[in-house]
């Protein structure tokens, strides 16, 4: 007797116990069943199955990846099965996504699924209803309605609260049990739950699996409200969590406007906190990439983008103070000066000449840097621990420095390394992050918003510097910032998740807390509990970085990009000043609001330009394997011109930048009106951060495994490269004047013309190359 094929789709919580409950089915007088997982990325649940010793391997078919947006890669997997069961759905998302999913998608299962004349078991919710004003519970309605006009005889499931091993409900209460000093209900927590066991659940698909014909005449067509033997009030359930944690916890009631407020409050955000079941996650939403929903995403990028000031911000706000410091400690401004040097130093700048013009040149220096320590460390460690390690570093300096002696000249400056340390990791740590969280087709547009925050930091920085030092004295100004560093480290401990896949889908099955967020509602599952497939071990060296030829091109693109970039704003303070005398120290300031504005425009534009381009060329690359979903992801890649669709306007953006820069030039050398200049040097700022976010996103896209360490290193070659020229540029001026200066940035730009050909050229061989030393290296681990 041929196997009975049981294709389940949907890699979630329920799909793996309902799988389970099949495979391990042992009646007499039922025909032999096989299970087959389906989802667009089926392997970790697969994994899951095949490690449990309890489940007939000979049961478990081979997973099939299926997408149930595009019904072609839905008919291979659905062929020759006798039942579908259907676990299309998500819990959060746009009105847009709903539709695409559960509703559409769901449809598109039952099509393919009656196609290949399979048994409809469709799993959808309680309250659904096509008339809704809610996207969640129309959608499950229309879906209804859809699979039944579809299938007649399709069987549709409406489960209650689904509880269970890892269910989603009761397990983030034990967590809220755990670090709060209360229970939360609403309204008296009158509200009445008929919670259903998942066991249970599977056990009912397992008995319509069966191909009774009694069974299926019972069923076909029906509507199932699947509901537990027992109804519990919402305080009730507080109760039995409490109980089964071992907490002892007052339960208050609060009122229902409270509740409201929360739920106003909790629906902007990435996850409900009080998420009922994951019985209807998306299809493959536990894979490492796809953990966050696009709303989380954007909330970590802003978060990350937010974090980012404070290398810039830290070393800007301090200028102003300068002056007042040098009467206070009763030094001369070259040794204060000093303080701002070792600073820079310890950033990962290089060291530079304490008697030169450094705060008043370098003043936006710092908003790049970061050490060659705490970027690999985070690839390994992980990114949250590190965050929240340099941030309470900064904090807990930063009262050192607002409380130091004035008599103690030493632990100023002591205490301003240690600074530099605390804020120096924030932008390679956030680089790391979003590579973490994106896949190529959004790490353009991620990455343009990201920059926007140490943009800002240089900006801000002497302003509100210059305030507080004018209103409250020097000291005020590390006040300011130990506030604003600590409320950051208490968001990273209470909410950030970690996002290292290599911490994430460690495959244990209680992580250390130092890896977990206090109160994890961003993140559907923020640590698996099963062990995962396994995963190519990252180099710890950073430098070996430098053994990749393609990655050295990049480096060196982004390093000329932004040599070219601090050449302009290096001068602009001593130029303007000289050159239009009507101009005082605020006037001269507002004037690197052109370059600045120039930045955070070009960098948001550039994200979603990079994103366009990638989502086109991706469309061209994967028509050839259209309705292949099987087919093996090497080939996929070297199909894909990954380098083309991140360079291919970086010749335009070269070509600006050139003239622009020879125009400044000539325009400050004949002293033209203050508006060409400022215009030109918007210019050179939007072009110049598109540049480097283009070789920064292709280096990501490399090696997203090291992502932090890639932007340590990047950030090491064109922070001294532009060190380099800075020290010298006055010299350059003196030699051979504003114009013949600007004319050679402007040849200094035009050398970036030949490595973006050598970069698209030489980028796919390196590229699939160490793709399949992956391949390799992972194949060699699973056969251990």
């Amino acid at each position: 007797m041929s196997l009975r094929k049981i294709v389940v789709c949907g890699a979630g919580f329920l799909g793996r116990h309902i799988a389970k409950e099949i495979a391990t089915a042992n009646i007499a007088s039922v025909p032999p069943r096989s299970v087959q997982i389906s989802s667009r990325k089926p392997e970790k649940i697969q994994n899951v199955l095949m490690s449990d010793a309890t489940i007939p391997k000979d049961r478990l078919l081979p997973a099939v990846a299926a997408d149930v947006t595009k019904p072609a890669t839905l008919r291979p997997a659905f062929e020759g099965a006798t039942t579908v069961v259907s676990l299309v759905g998500i819990m959060h998302g746009s009105s847009q996504d709903f539709e695409n999913i559960q509703w559409k998608g769901a449809e598109n299962v039952a099509l393919c699924a009656k196609e290949a004349g399979a048994q409809v078991v469709h799993f959808s919710a309680i309250g659904a209803d096509p008339e809704s004003r809610i996207p969640y519970v129309r959608t499950k309605g229309l879906a209804e309605q859809s699979i039944l006009g579809i299938c007649p005889d399709a069987t549709i499931i409406r489960p209650s609260l689904v509880f269970g091993p890892e269910d989603d409900f009761f397990n983030r209460f034990a967590r809220l049990a755990h670090i709060m000093p209360f229970m939360p209900v609403f309204g008296g927590g009158k509200s009445r739950f008929q919670p259903v066991y998942v066991g249970d659940l599977a056990r009912l698909v397992e008995m319509i699996s069966r191909g009774d014909p009694n069974i299926e005449n019972a069923i076909a067509g029906k509507i199932v409200e699947a509901g537990g033997p027992q109804a519990f009030t919402y305080r009730e359930l507080m109760q039995l969590v409490l109980k089964y944690t071992d907490r002892s916890r007052p339960i208050l009631s609060l009122p229902f406007v409270l509740g409201a407020l929360q739920g106003a409050v909790l629906e902007k955000l990435p996850v409900n906190l009080f998420t009922v079941t994951r019985a209807q996650s998306p299809i493959g939403a536990d894979t490492p990439e796809e953990r966050f929903s696009k709303a989380e995403k954007w909330f970590i990028v802003s978060f990350m983008s937010f974090v980012g000031i404070f290398s810039p911000l830290t070393a800007n706000i301090y200028f102003p103070a300068i002056p007042t410091l040098v009467q206070a400690f009763h030094k001369s401004t070259e040794l204060i000066n000093l303080t701002v040097t070792m600073y820079m130093v310890f950033q990962g700048v290089g060291t530079f000449d304490s008697s030169s013009r450094l705060p008043q040149e370098l003043v936006m220096t710092a908003r790049v840097k970061a050490p060659m320590v705490w970027g690999p460390v985070s690839d390994h460690i992980g990114r949250r621990p590190i965050s929240a390690a340099c941030l309470l570093i900064l904090s807990l300096s930063c009262v050192g420095l607002a409380l130091v002696p004035t008599s103690d000249f030493w632990l100023l400056m002591l205490l301003r390394c240690i600074q530099a340390c605390g804020s120096a990791s924030t932008i390679a740590i956030g680089a790391g992050v979003i590579g973490d969280i994106s896949t190529r087709a959004e790490r353009g547009g991620f990455f343009g918003v990201f920059t926007i925050g140490p943009m800002v930091g240089p900006a801000i920085g002497p302003v509100i510097g210059g305030v507080l030092t004018e209103h409250l004295g020097w000291r005020s100004i590390f006040w300011f910032l130990t506030i604003a560093a600590s409320m950051c480290f208490i968001v990273i401990i209470l909410f950030q998740p970690e996002t290292l896949r290599a911490r994430v889908d460690s495959g244990r099955d209680k992580a250390p807390i130092i890896h977990r967020p206090v109160i994890p509602i961003i993140g559907r599952k923020a640590q698996p509990t099963r062990p995962t497939a396994a995963r190519v071990k990252v180099p710890r060296n950073p430098f070996r970085l430098f053994l990749n030829p393609d990655v050295d091109v990049l480096l060196a693109i982004s390093a000329l990009g932004c040599t070219v970039f601090y050449g302009v704003i290096a001068t602009i303070s001593s130029l303007f000043a000289a050159i239009y005398p009507e101009l005082n120290e605020t006037t001269v300031g507002l004037c690197f609001l052109a370059i600045g504005g120039g930045m955070i425009i070009g960098s948001w534009a550039n994200g979603r330009l990079l994103d366009y381009d990638y989502s086109k060329l991706q469309k061209l690359a994967e028509a050839p394997f259209e309705g292949s979903p099987n087919t093996v992801d090497i080939t996929k890649e070297e199909s894909f011109p990954l380098e083309k669709a991140r360079l291919r306007w970086m010749p335009y953006y070269i070509l600006i930048m050139a003239a622009a820069c020879a125009g400044y030039g000539w325009a400050l050398e004949r002293r033209v009106s203050l508006a060409v200049p400022l215009v030109l040097q918007f210019l050179v700022g939007s072009v110049s951060i598109a540049i480097m976010n283009d070789a920064s996103t292709l280096m990501i896209d490399l090696v997203p495994g090291q992502s932090s360490s890639v932007t340590a290193c990047n950030n090491l070659i064109r922070c001294t490269l532009s060190a380099v020229l800075v020290s010298v540029i006055e010299l350059i001026i003196k030699g051979i004047g504003i114009g013949w200066t600007y004319v050679l940035h402007c040849g200094i730009s035009l050398l970036v013309l030949p490595l973006i050909y050598v970069a698209i050229r030489i980028g796919p061989r390196y590229r699939i190359k160490r793709q399949r030393l992956r391949e390799e290296e992972l194949a060699r681990i699973v056969e251990k």
